[in-house]
């Protein structure tokens, strides 16, 4: 049978484990924060290093622009 010290230890048992799920949803939920601004980093850089090879109005991506200025330097 179960005493009133069984049931309060199990209420305390359970307690605690709501403050653990609770405390690994904030994590977890952290860490999707993080990974969403990798992820958006990533997807900035790619899109810029597109950018950065197609052609333009005159026909000149911004790599021919370094690239011309690259050889204009040595």
């Amino acid at each position: 049978m179960d005493t009133k010290a069984d049931k309060k230890l199990e209420q305390n048992h359970f307690e605690y484990l709501l403050e653990q799920q609770v405390e690994y949803s904030k994590q977890l939920k952290q860490e999707n924060d993080q990974m969403r601004e990798i992820l958006k980093l990533i997807w900035e850089t790619d899109a810029l290093a597109q950018w950065a090879w197609e052609k333009g109005d005159d026909d000149e991506s911004i790599a021919d622009i370094l690239r011309e200025t690259m050889k204009k330097i040595k």
